[in-house]
Formats: structure tokens, sequence, C-alpha cells
């Protein structure tokens, strides 16, 4: 979170204010707005959607009760914090800005510091608030994802085998029974057991696999970027580097598989590796390994993104998770590696992508993901 990259709207009805305000939040490397009136600052809120307001309480007109109750009715201006101006010491009309939304208040005449640090402690506040929201929609659809798109797809596909191998047996027994006998009751009322539970399996597996996000042009920089802050802002004492191939990296894609897959595989990682290791992430376009054409159904002449994320730590080949049923990967010592590839697997197999894990040649391990992707103009 750094200053050039938010933006602080000043509504004031003193010009002076206005300059004295944006003179120094400017050399702080704030981005200012500014307003004269309290309606004219509540169109500015709704136009540029600022990351906080000062807003002047005494103002003719429009008065900044009235603005903050009435950016707090808008759907798109109601998060976006509050700091009253004002000569008033009042506890009560301290009271009533709390109540209609304000979070802090600022006394005039202007301590030009205690104005930088309440702002700076709102601005920080708010951004641990936007991450702990992202968490919880990532977490979910985390879950989401090993639900619904691994146990759909993944297992409905194991369970449907096993019925067939139950049925073609089921069928030798009603074969060789006679006709009337209990054997052959019995094996009718299993037959249309084993018949109901492959209708379920089979819907249940085309909703999962049908349920997945559709492709659509990203930028992917600013996606990687979103998913390393995520995980530094909740797990302590994790370093990881960026190796963005450009600034902008336009691609057609899953932008929710690949925010997901990645975010998943970190965040699982990421409690083991704590005092081991960094991490590091590279990205570019690559084609489908052939070891993966079959499993995958892709085609190796077909372009896809490749993510690598190296774990910078003593671990070697030997520490890789055992791959179990094509899909699920298991270890002793390291479960949460082993249930981050599970997870990424599940995600990049919904649009057909692979996932990879080897020994890195300078030590630690290097985990690919591939997923379908085309360069976007």
């Amino acid at each position: 979170m750094k200053p050039e990259n938010m933006t602080i709207l000043c509504v004031d009805d003193t010009p002076a204010n206005i300059r004295l305000l944006t003179h120094y939040l400017e050399k702080q490397g704030y981005n200012v707005l500014t307003a004269e009136d309290g309606f004219e600052g509540f169109k500015a809120a709704i136009q540029y959607q600022p990351d906080l307001v000062l807003l002047d309480v005494m103002m003719p007109g429009t008065d900044g009760y009235e603005v903050c109750e009435l950016l707090k009715a808008e759907e798109t201006t109601k998060d976006i914090p509050i700091v009253f101006l004002t000569a008033k010491n009042d506890v009560e009309d301290r009271l009533h800005g709390f109540e209609l939304g304000a979070k802090d208040y600022i006394t005039k005449p202007f301590n030009l510091s205690e104005i930088s640090t309440r702002i700076k402690t709102q601005l920080e506040l708010k951004y641990l608030q936007s991450q702990n929201i992202r968490l919880s929609r990532s977490i979910y659809r985390i879950q989401k994802a090993a639900g619904a798109g691994y146990m759909g797809v993944s297992l409905s596909a194991h369970v449907k085998s096993l019925l067939d191998m139950l049925h073609s047996r089921l069928k030798r027994i009603q074969d060789k029974a006679d006709a009337d006998s209990a054997v052959q009751q019995a094996v009718s009322i299993a037959l249309e057991l084993e018949t109901r539970i492959k209708l379920l399996t089979e819907t249940w597996g085309s909703y999962a696999d049908t349920a997945s996000s559709k492709a659509s042009v990203f930028d992917l920089t600013p996606l990687v970027i979103e998913v390393i802050e995520l995980v530094e802002a909740n797990i302590d004492d994790v370093d990881i580097e960026y190796e963005a191939a450009s600034d902008r990296f336009m691609i057609k894609s899953v932008s929710t598989v690949i925010r997901d897959a990645l975010t998943g595989l970190i965040m699982n990682i990421a409690p083991e590796m704590k005092y081991q290791g960094t991490f590091s992430i590279g990205t570019g376009m690559t084609h489908l390994p052939e070891k993966f054409a079959q499993k995958t159904g892709g085609d190796t002449a077909e372009q896809y993104l490749h993510i690598g994320v190296t774990c910078k730590c003593k671990w070697t080949e030997k520490d890789i998770p055992d791959l179990e049923f094509d899909n699920f990967y298991v270890s002793e010592k390291h479960a949460g590696f082993a249930a981050a590839l599970t997870i990424t697997q599940a995600y990049v197999s919904v649009c057909g992508g692979a996932v990879d894990v080897r020994e890195a040649d300078k030590g630690g391990l290097i985990v690919s993901l591939y997923v379908p992707a085309e360069i976007a103009e």
C-alpha cells in the first residue's frame, strides 16, 4: 500500500484549507482531489471513488453530515472511510458523526502531522479489511473447488468406474440364476439401485464440469500481485518475489481458476515453508509437456500459460508428495504441501490444465501450473 496509489478527496468550503491540505498531502505522495461544497464533494466521490474522504462538517448548503449520509447510502461509496474536519469539539457532535458512519475526527486548526497519521491509519485499516474480504472469498472458492470441482468431476469418474465393475458382476449373476429365484429378485433390485447411483454421480459430475468460469481477457500481472499481497497480508514471515514477464501481460484464459489455484497452492505451502526459505513466481507462455497431453486431452502444439512457483528451501525430490488416483497427493511429512497440490490440481483440471512438481536446479522445488491460454492484444 503506497501513497502514490492512494487518492484522497478533500471537501472544504474554505479555499485556504483546501490549498493547505492539497500541498501537504501531495508532498506525502498522495493523489488529491478537491471540492469546495458538500454536493460537489458527493459527486466527486461517486465519480472518482477515492480511497478516503476528508470532509468539513460546517458548510453552507449540504453540510458534512448530509454528505456522509449520502455517501453511506450509495453502494459504490459506502465503504470509503470518511474523516470529519471540524471546529466543533462537542461529544454529541462526534457521536452523531460516528453514528452516520464517519471513521475519525480531526479538529481545526489543523495539525498536519496528526492529519498524516490519522489518514495513514484509516487507509491501513481499509486495506486490511479489503484483504480479509478477499481472503474469505478465496477460501470459499477453494472449498467450492475442492468439493464441487474435484469431488464432482474426479470422484464421480472413480465411482462410475466402480459401478461399471459392479454392473458387470451383477449381470453375470443374473444370467446364471433361475428366473424366479430369490437371487434373481435380489440382483434386479441391486441393478436398479446401481442405475440410480450412476445417474446421481453423472448428474453431479456434469454439473461440476460445466459450473466452471468462462475464459476472458485480463492482465495477468496485477492478478499475481493480488495473490501475493493476499498471502503476505495473512501469513507472517512469508517472502514472495514475482519475476513478471512485463508490466502488462494480457491473456485470454480463466482468471478465477488461475487466481484460486495460485492462492490455494501458496497458502497451503507457506505455513510449512515458514523460516525455511522463500518463494519466487515466474510466468510465461509455453507448450504443454508431452507427458500431460494424454492425461488432460490437451494439444502439445497449443499455447499454455505456465506459472512456475519456486520454493527456495532445503526440500528435495524426496519431499514431493506421492500421487494417488491421478489427482490425490499424499504425504506423511508434508500434509500441507500434499493438500496444496491436490487443490491446485482440482482447479486447473477443470479447464484442461495440469500441475507438475520437480526438484529445482539450484535446490528446492518447482511447482508448475499449466493452464490453456492465449496472448491477447
